[in-house]
C-alpha cells in the first residue's frame, strides 16, 4: 500500500480557484450603455444651446461699391462702448479698427489721426466717446452718436455712403429695426437681399 502525501506537500498545491481569488484585481467600475452615453451627450448639448449667446456689436456701411450693397460685420465687442475702446489706440501693424471693419470706411479714419495726432485718451463712458465722435469722425451730412447706436451719412462727392455700428441693448429697443435699413432697400436696382445683413434682419425681427 502506497503511504500518503505528506500534508505540508498538499498544502503547497494550490488550485485554480485559489490563485484566481489570491491574485483578483479591483473591480472596475461599471461602464454605462451606449444608448445612456449618447442621452447624457444629447442632454449636454441640450443645455449648451439653451444658453444665450453673449452680447454682441455689428458694423454695417450701406453703399454702391459694395459687392451686394452692404458690408455687414459682426464685431468682438459686447457693445458699440466695448469696441472703440479696444481700437482706439490699436495701429499696429495695421489699424485695428480697419481690420475689425472688413476694410476701408470714407472719413471714419479721421477719429483716428485725430487720436493720434492729439493724444486723446481712450474713453472710459459713453459720455466721454459720443463727442469725440462727433468731433472727429468726417461727415458730409449728418452723424447720430448715441450710446448703443452710432449712424453716420456721408459721400465721398460720387458716392452716397452711410454706415452704423449698434448693439444688442439697440437691438431691444422697439424702434430698432425701424431705424436700420430694411432687407429690401437697395441702391441699385440690381442689388438683390441675399447677403449677411439681409439674413440677420428677417432673423432678429421675426
Amino acid at each position: 500500500m502506497v503511504p500518503p502525501y505528506p500534508k505540508v506537500f498538499m498544502q503547497k498545491k494550490p488550485t485554480t480557484k485559489s490563485r484566481s481569488k489570491k491574485g483578483a484585481a479591483p473591480a472596475a467600475p461599471a461602464v454605462p450603455a451606449a444608448s445612456q452615453r449618447l442621452a447624457a451627450i444629447r442632454d449636454a448639448a441640450a443645455r449648451l444651446g439653451k444658453q444665450p449667446s453673449p452680447p454682441q456689436t455689428y458694423f454695417l456701411l450701406v453703399s454702391r461699391d459694395e459687392p451686394s450693397g452692404r458690408r455687414f460685420v459682426p464685431l468682438r465687442a459686447p457693445n458699440v462702448l466695448a469696441w472703440f475702446q479696444r481700437v482706439w489706440t490699436a495701429t499696429s501693424p495695421q489699424p485695428q479698427w480697419r481690420a475689425d471693419l472688413g476694410g476701408y470706411v470714407y472719413g471714419f479714419g479721421k477719429l483716428f489721426e485725430a487720436i493720434e495726432e492729439q493724444r486723446l485718451p481712450r474713453p472710459a463712458t459713453a459720455d466721454e466717446l459720443l463727442p469725440l465722435l462727433k468731433e472727429h469722425i468726417y461727415y458730409a451730412r449728418d452723424i447720430v452718436a448715441e450710446p448703443h447706436f452710432i449712424h453716420v451719412e456721408t459721400d465721398d462727392d460720387e458716392v452716397d455712403i452711410e454706415y452704423y455700428f449698434f448693439d444688442e441693448t439697440f437691438l431691444k429697443s422697439p424702434e430698432a429695426f425701424d431705424r436700420l435699413p430694411t432687407p429690401h432697400r437697395s441702391i441699385d436696382e440690381d442689388d438683390h437681399p441675399k447677403d449677411a445683413y439681409a439674413a440677420f434682419f428677417l432673423e432678429r425681427q421675426n
